[in-house]
Order: C-alpha cells, then structure tokens, then sequence
C-alpha cells in the first residue's frame, strides 16, 4: 500500500474493521485465493476479453495486499 501514500494508514484501519466482521462471520482464510480467482474470472467476463499478463499480475498484487489485511485480522 506504499503507492497510497497519506491515505495508507486510513486504507489499513478500514481493511481492519472488514477482517472483524469477516472473522465474526466465520470466514475461513483459505477462501482467499479462491476469492481472487473468481475476481479476476469476472473482471474479464465482463470486460470481455482476457487480461494481459501486465494486467493480471497488477491486480493479483492488489488483491493480495488487500486480502492480506483482511486475513491478518482474521487470524488474530
């Protein structure tokens, strides 16, 4: 989240609060990387076209860091 500058410290307590309500829920971590698949299975669905490998990577790393958050919530 380094790219966010200023609004880092905002973007990590709101991903904070999602990862209480997911753990109080009872989501299990391990739905994570099935979550980020079928994210990119729709972007390009409804995109219509395959990302390219420059596309997919960037929002694999997205995703990850924002799942990441999440899930360190999760676990504690």
């Amino acid at each position: 989240f380094q790219m966010l500058g200023p609004d880092k410290d905002f973007i990590e307590e709101m991903l904070g609060q999602v990862g209480k309500r997911h753990k109080s829920m009872g989501v299990n971590p391990s739905f994570f990387p099935f979550m980020g698949q079928a994210v990119i299975f729709a972007m390009e669905h409804y995109l219509a076209r395959d990302l390219n490998d420059e596309e997919r990577e960037a929002w694999e790393e997205v995703f990850d860091a924002i799942s990441g958050d999440i899930v360190k919530q999760i676990l504690k």
